[in-house]
Parts: structure tokens; sequence; C-alpha cells
């Protein structure tokens, strides 16, 4: 848990125990599967992947997400496990931007829907504007 390293350290050491009291926690809170709680992340399935970089961002005590892709390639109960992650965070009042190229998913997660064409922001759909083939023909310049 690199990303908040001085809340793990004694000194110039990293103190083993804490860290594995920490990582515990983030696998109970988000529903990790590791094999053994010293896996690789390599190692870990997808949805287990995105969540331990979710954890990461946790501990360093972040409130704003940037999410890329954030479901690319999951399976569906991993797509539900990471979607829950993102729906709690935002209950808690973190700012989250979620990129992605699947229209249903972001109709589905987002209160807002901001659309690039040629790399410009060209329309900005609100929950209740949010039509697939509306955002579909927005972001191909139509």
């Amino acid at each position: 848990m690199s990303s908040n390293i001085w809340n793990i350290a004694n000194g110039f050491f990293v103190d083993s125990s804490r860290q594995e009291k920490i990582a515990n926690l983030y696998i109970k809170k988000l529903g990790i599967k590791p094999k053994e709680i010293t896996q690789k992340i390599a190692f870990l399935s997808g949805g287990n992947q995105q969540k331990v970089l979710i954890a990461k961002w946790l501990f360093s005590h972040s409130n704003v997400f940037i999410l890329d892709e954030p479901t690319k390639g999951l399976d569906l109960a991993s797509k539900v496990e990471v979607y829950n992650i993102i729906n709690e965070l935002a209950r808690i009042g973190c700012a989250i931007i979620f990129i992605s190229f699947d229209f249903s998913e972001l109709i589905g997660m987002c209160d807002r829907i901001l659309v690039l064409h040629k790399g410009k922001a060209v329309h900005e759909f609100s929950k209740k504007e949010m039509d697939y083939d509306k955002i579909l023909k927005t972001a191909m310049g139509i």
C-alpha cells in the first residue's frame, strides 16, 4: 500500500504486522479474494485487481477518483462488486470521474455525462436527459 507508506512505516522500515492488519481490513471491506494475503496483485482476478487499486487510494484518504474503464474485461459478478464500491464512494461524498466507452454503464452509474467529440466537450447530459442513442449520436458528432 505504497500510496500512504508512512502510515505503515516504523521509521524507515515497513511495519509488516501493521501492513498485514491494514491489508486484511481492505480485503474484508472491499471483498477482495486472494488465495493468501501475500499473493501478488498480478495473480489476482481482474475484479480483485481493480479492488486492490481502489483500496490503495482509499488508504491514501483520497476523495477524488478518476476511474478509466474500471470494469473493462471483468465478468458480470466482478462488475457488480466494483459498481457497489463506486456507489459507496459516491454515497460518502467522494467525487468520481467515470470514463467509459460503454454508454449503458455510464447511464447506469453516472449523475451526469459529459460527451467528448474530437477532444472537446460537446454536450452534458443530466440524469433525466440520458438516452443511449442521443449519447451515441453526440459522441459521433451527429
